[in-house]
C-alpha cells in the first residue's frame, strides 16, 4: 500500500509541476491533460487509504478480546 500511494503521489506531483510548465508554455492541450492526469492520480490516492483504513479498521484486534 505505501508504495503504491507514494508512485501515485509522485506522479501527481510531477504532473501538476508539468502541467503549469505547458500552461506556461503555450500548450494548453497538454496542459489540461496533465491537469486532468493529477487530478486522477489524487483522487486515487484518496480512494486507496480510504480503503486501506476501512480494512483496517474492520479487522479484528486480538489484543482487546480474552
Amino acid at each position: 500500500m505505501t508504495t503504491a500511494l507514494l508512485v501515485l503521489l509522485a506522479v501527481a506531483a510531477l504532473s501538476a509541476s508539468l502541467a503549469l510548465l505547458m500552461a506556461r508554455l503555450g500548450v494548453a492541450l497538454l496542459a489540461d491533460t496533465l491537469a486532468v492526469t493529477a487530478a486522477l492520480c489524487g483522487l486515487s490516492a484518496f480512494g486507496l487509504v480510504a480503503v486501506y483504513t476501512v480494512r483496517r479498521a474492520r479487522r479484528p484486534d486480538h489484543r482487546l478480546r480474552p
